[in-house]
């Protein structure tokens, strides 16, 4: 079976694969490497991955391991850069000239199916418009996302992700929520309940209950990830527990970055609340490893795979009840929801969660259990390559 990926694409992940160092940095979107690397070792699979990246200085093809990578050069020409957020031609342009440099490729290729990741960009709509059989999955949902993250990009790419949902045929989800939203623009979708690949390095790891008050997020720095409103339960915890540490983990926006900096200095916990910045899988693990609770207090989700995450390591997860959380964590038994934007809530469960450690560790067991059981690669790479059989089948059929 001849697969293309059309997806966003680690560029230094592959430059680290071929011995070169690279300073090129992006969203890691670990749950695509994780899914490609668990493919390229099926018997009979011929893997092919089509990324854009305005950083690199030319289009090119590389064949590494038994993966094909075709990387097309886009963006600001002769920058290296993406378009910014405050003058997104491509997007004010429909992503014409990415479609079309993907579709290209795509044809090159001649593949039995093609599996575009996203919604966001233009590789669902190149995958449908290539003509062959083609899987979306989602990741975030832009039309949700909008109304807690307001920008002209995310104005306009609304448009994008509908025209993407309303014209394919074949779709696969995480949750009910993002279930929902593809039914409610596309009433006759055909639906694959397929779980992300988590990094291999998580299940080869077990957190254990220790009589320490460190507790860790991990995400990007923006504000409806929740950020703020887990600094401001911060003081509140303090004054029961005056030695905890909060670990953050993720990079964003530095002027951000800045403003959740003088709100620990304002909170007078600028010692309690360590920002680590960016961290590869096995670094991130280590800081898992050595927290009690993570904390992930977002406003707005689809299923996000840090989550994911530490269930399979087995640390107890503090969450808010959005999106599409709640079809993923069943409050009480696989770790505990609260609702979003209230710190004073949030504090008394972290307070009452580092108090009692055999709930950390009834919580944490049952978590890794049911993660374990969704997320290990070759069995969502299994699962990938049925949905993958069954499309071919439906579109031989007509």
């Amino acid at each position: 079976m001849k697969i293309v990926l059309a997806s966003q694409f680690p560029i230094y992940w592959i430059q680290k694969k071929m011995g070169k160092k690279s300073k090129i940095f992006g969203h890691p979107t670990g749950w695509v490497v994780n899914l490609a690397n668990a493919l390229s070792q099926i018997k009979n699979v011929d893997l092919n991955i089509v990324t854009l990246n305005p950083q690199i200085n030319k289009s090119k093809i590389i064949k590494l391991n038994n993966i094909i990578f075709y990387l097309i050069k886009n963006g600001v020409p002769f920058l290296h850069k993406g378009f910014p957020n405050y003058f997104p031609l491509d997007v004010l342009l429909r992503f014409h000239f990415d479609i079309k440099a993907i579709i290209k490729v795509i044809k090159i290729i001649n593949p039995d199916i093609v599996h575009a990741f996203g919604t966001e960009g233009p590789y669902s709509l190149a995958g449908y418009n290539s003509g062959y059989p083609c899987l979306i999955s989602l990741q975030g949902i832009i039309n949700k996302i909008f109304k807690f993250e307001p920008s002209l990009r995310f104005l306009l790419i609304r448009r994008t992700e509908k025209l993407a949902i309303m014209n394919n045929k074949y779709f696969s989800c995480r949750t009910k929520f993002d279930r929902n939203f593809i039914l409610s623009i596309n009433k006759n979708a055909n639906i694959f309940d397929i779980p992300e690949a988590m990094n291999e390095v998580y299940f080869e790891n077990s957190w254990e209950v220790k009589n320490i008050n460190r507790i860790i997020f991990v995400g990007s720095l923006i504000k409806r990830k929740g950020i703020e409103t887990l600094i401001k339960a911060i003081p509140l915890v303090k004054k029961k527990i005056p030695d905890l540490v909060l670990y953050i983990i993720g990079n964003g926006n530095s002027k951000y970055k800045q403003y959740l900096i003088s709100l620990c200095n304002k909170f007078d916990i600028y010692n309690n609340v360590k920002f680590l910045g960016y961290k590869q899988p096995k670094e991130i693990v280590e800081y898992l490893i050595k927290s009690q609770i993570f904390v992930f207090p977002s406003e707005i989700e689809n299923s996000p795979n840090v989550i994911a995450e530490a269930m399979v390591l087995g640390l107890p997860v503090l969450a808010t009840k959005v999106g599409g959380i709640p079809y993923i964590i069943e409050s009480g038994k696989s770790g505990i929801l609260v609702e979003k934007e209230n710190s004073q809530i949030l504090s008394e469960k972290i307070i009452y969660l580092l108090r009692n450690p055999s709930i950390r560790m009834t919580i944490g067991e049952n978590a890794k259990q049911i993660a374990r059981n969704l997320h290990h690669p070759k069995d969502v790479a299994i699962k990938t390559i049925s949905a993958y059989n069954e499309i071919l089948e439906c579109s031989k059929n007509g």
